[in-house]
């Protein structure tokens, strides 16, 4: 009975998480090493959790690495792509929409195509499991890279601002 209600509790997560994540992508956001170390320690694992895919299947590791090495190649052009801001002491970022709207858009369709692939699958009495897809691998191993990679980047930017201020600052005392 308690199944019932499922889709009225995940749904609403889901939809916040998304909300969520797609506000990441978009508009000046403000720089918080702590949260930025712990999603950077948290996509690692999820990363090396997705190679080891390759030990059961190997056309799944190639396109989890696939998938990583292509995330990490998008998140230097956007790091490129990035402003860059301190104001009063306070670092902030903000992100090319045009690749917040490409990594959402990307998102979003895939999910929908699952969704739809799986609840099929489903109707029909075939294993979900069974047809776990290498281009979704690739694809959540994209992301997964991508925010890794962008993340180290924002970080290290505002420790290199960070760096560089506290050194003018030293220049200057009397």
């Amino acid at each position: 009975m308690a199944a019932h209600y499922l889709p009225f509790v995940v749904g609403p997560l889901l939809a916040f998480s998304l909300y969520r994540r797609f506000r990441r992508n978009f508009g000046r956001q403000r720089v918080r090493p702590a949260w930025m170390i712990f999603r950077i320690v948290m996509l690692a694992a999820v990363a090396l959790l997705l190679l080891t895919t390759g030990l059961v299947k190997p056309v799944l590791g190639l396109g989890a690495l696939a998938g990583l090495a292509a995330g990490a190649g998008l998140a230097v052009w956007g790091l490129r792509l990035a402003t860059f801001r301190a104001e009063g002491g306070v670092f902030f970022y903000t992100p090319n929409p045009v690749m917040g709207m490409a990594l959402s858009a990307v998102l979003l369709g895939r999910l929908a195509y699952r969704f739809l692939q799986v609840g099929s699958l489903i109707s029909f009495g075939g294993d979900p499991a069974a047809s776990f897809s290498p281009l979704t691998l690739t694809l959540a191993a994209a992301l997964i890279g991508y925010y890794l990679t962008f993340n180290i980047g924002v970080l290290r930017r505002a420790r290199a601002t960070n760096a560089a201020s506290a050194a003018n600052d030293a220049v200057f005392l009397p």
